[in-house]
């Protein structure tokens, strides 16, 4: 009995916010037709509540997550390479530019790495200046980060250094060097106890 009362309280609740949600900002719809803000709404009734609203509805797309199996350390060290002196030109960079700017930099350049990483990244996003979709925000001018995040000058400094140090071709990945920067940094301001090895070739 309690079972189908709750049901029945469960449809009532859905039909109320489809009459009252918009103008109570229960309801919002967008480029996935309907949402219903704070509630998962289940793909069947959203498909059912695009229908009703004659709009298209496509279900999102589900990715397999990156597994970084490409990845090795010392991938631009190796003789072999697109560019053996990669890495030691991040670290130059990195170097001048706490020498010259201070330790508040290196912290910089670690914040900005786990931004990039934080929303499942580590692919330099952060770094995008300008998206195709116009009015949509990048990372870099987003609310949490625009005016806040600070190194992307060291970026840039550190990239040249690469694109130099491999006979001027850009074969080093900013999401690489980002990586390569974070690193250093934190070696650098820890004064070498915190040191570890980053896997390249992104």
């Amino acid at each position: 009995m309690a079972a189908a009362a709750g049901k029945k309280l469960a449809v009532l609740v859905a039909l109320l916010a489809l009459l009252v949600g918009p103008s109570a900002g229960l309801l919002g719809i967008g480029s996935d037709c309907v949402v219903f803000v704070g509630w998962p709404l289940p793909v069947i009734l959203r498909s059912l509540i695009c229908g009703i609203l004659g709009r298209p509805y496509t279900p999102p797309v589900w990715r397999d997550e990156p597994t970084g199996a490409g990845l090795s350390v010392g991938y631009y060290n190796n003789p072999n390479s697109y560019c053996p002196g990669a890495e030691a030109a991040v670290r130059k960079a990195v170097e001048n530019a706490i020498y010259q700017q201070g330790r508040g930099i290196g912290a910089g350049l670690i914040r900005l790495f786990f931004h990039d990483a934080f929303v499942r990244g580590c692919d330099a996003s952060v770094l995008l200046r300008s998206t195709a979709l116009a009015g949509s925000d990048t990372e870099m001018e987003g609310p949490p980060n625009k005016d806040s995040l600070r190194g992307f000058e060291v970026i840039d400094a550190a990239k040249n250094a690469t694109k130099a140090a491999c006979g001027g071709r850009n074969v080093v990945s900013c999401a690489d060097i980002l990586a390569f920067a974070a690193r250093d940094a934190s070696d650098i301001l820890s004064g070498g106890r915190i040191s570890f090895a980053v896997p390249a070739g992104r």
